[in-house]
């Protein structure tokens, strides 16, 4: 038996200046919950991959089915915006740029606590990053609503829609990783 591919989640930190908030805590609940999340996608498909969210990896850890999430304190802080020009929308949680030869996914941690929020808001955007569908993505509902709430759960479509998707090849932006 062929052994499992890993997924991968860079979780890029490039808060500063770090908030008490922001430590160890928040950022293992951040993992462990897009983790939870992965697990639910692997349940349908047994054996096909395993779930790697983390904080340490770097850009040549990253395959081509892998996805990157930079984590900035605010809007403010865009990598988006520093790197691509592109403005943000106001008031949402994060942010995904995709235009078929670079994605881009950014979460804002001021204004998404506590953790739990944050990391479905990570997750929100690994859909983003993975399904390449701007708003139309929110009608799936669960995590993949707008805006991302604490206690959202992976819709049935959106773990149908994601395992389809996981090992597609979108191209990340891994510059500033």
């Amino acid at each position: 038996m062929a052994s499992a591919q890993v997924f991968q989640v860079a979780l890029v930190d490039r808060v500063d200046p770090v908030p008490d908030y922001f430590g160890p805590s928040a950022k293992n609940e951040v993992t462990y919950t897009i983790f939870d999340h992965l697990i639910k996608i692997a349940r349908t498909t047994p054996g096909r991959f395993i779930p790697g969210p983390g904080w340490a990896y770097r850009a040549a850890h990253v395959q081509p089915y892998d996805v990157v999430v930079y984590f900035v304190l605010d809007r403010s802080q865009s990598v988006v915006r520093k790197k691509l020009g592109i403005e943000p929308p106001a008031g949402a949680a994060g942010f995904t740029y995709f235009n078929g030869s670079v994605t881009l996914s950014e979460v804002y941690v001021a204004g998404s606590m506590p953790a739990l929020r944050l990391a479905n808001a990570a997750f929100h955007e690994v859909m983003h990053n993975k399904l390449q569908l701007g708003d139309s993505m929110h009608s799936l509902g669960g995590v993949a609503a707008s805006p991302t709430q604490e206690r959202a759960i992976l819709s049935a479509e959106g773990i149908r829609r994601m395992s389809a998707a996981l090992f597609r090849a979108v191209p990340q932006y891994t510059k500033d990783m």
